[in-house]
């Protein structure tokens, strides 16, 4: 009579266990879905999401620069080429609108012409390799924004909200064209992801990963300076009005100003220590 009542406990034992281990196998399993495509695994579906995305951006790639926003592109082109041609000096941005003398123009970081002139020694002269500079821009963008997403809402929050980053139309546009737009667009991401990162773990890297953003986001387009509010609220959210005494956030803080007196010195000695050559 033990005996059986020892064996019926162990099975029932068995099967608690078993009971416990297949809806924990069921739940990770419901965990792993897609969100939008359950038939895909999150992995999958957000593989897709990007290809998708990549696909979009390849329309027209290797189209001239005679789009909507044709003038500012038409403005820049010069200024990768000449890059090409007569030295890769990131300070002296060069454009071509006069044959008679060297064209140096005041105008923003020229980080996305400086990276298409040193891809057209790979390439070649060609129009798509711009192109090509602000796509790898618009969907590392895609990327840092799912995971920023991830990280302040959650898993389906996130996709969706991929989604309708991956394919709007002002950034499915300006994620293909040569112009300052999704190098900022990109840094802005990374700057905010990685400092919500730091402020989450503070580690080393992330700290030193959204100061080179920002800087390097305010330097490539200065209205970017705007992202001092988010920034300001995420420190504000962990450290109160205490945010103020923290010097790690007083040097990320410095950073704006950091990228104007970089931008500022650099264009100084590239153009205005050189009169006559400025238009």
């Amino acid at each position: 009579m033990m005996m059986n009542s020892s064996l019926a406990l162990t099975e029932s034992g068995h099967r608690s266990r078993g009971g416990i281990e297949l809806g924990r196998d069921a739940s990770v399993e419901q965990a792993s879905r897609g969100v939008i495509l359950p038939g895909l695994t999150r992995r999958q579906e957000i593989g897709l999401i990007i290809l998708l995305a990549l696909a979009v951006r390849l329309v027209d790639f290797t189209a001239p620069y005679t789009s909507v926003h044709w003038i500012k592109q038409l403005q820049i082109a010069p200024i990768a080429k000449n890059f090409h041609q007569h030295g890769y000096n990131i300070w002296w941005p060069e454009t071509d609108y006069s044959a008679d003398q060297p064209n140096y123009i005041e105008i923003e970081f020229q980080l996305v012409t400086w990276l298409t002139a040193l891809l057209y020694n790979v390439f070649g002269v060609h129009d798509w390799v711009g192109r090509l500079v602000a796509i790898l821009f618009s969907l590392g963008a895609i990327v840092l924004m799912h995971k920023l997403l991830r990280l302040h809402l959650g898993e389906r929050p996130a996709t969706f909200g991929l989604l309708f980053f991956a394919f709007a139309p002002s950034h499915w546009y300006f994620g293909r064209v040569l112009m300052s737009e999704p190098a900022m667009i990109f840094f802005s991401v990374a700057l905010v992801y990685y400092f919500s990162l730091w402020l989450k773990a503070e580690k080393l890297g992330h700290y030193l990963a959204a100061l080179v953003s920002g800087i390097l986001c305010f330097l490539v387009k200065l209205p970017a300076l705007l992202l001092v509010i988010p920034l300001l609220w995420l420190a504000y959210r962990k450290y109160g009005v205490a945010l103020f005494k923290q010097p790690a956030l007083s040097a990320v803080s410095i950073s704006p100003w950091a990228s104007v007196s970089v931008g500022g010195c650099g264009f100084h000695r590239g153009i205005f220590c050189a009169p006559g050559i400025t238009h």
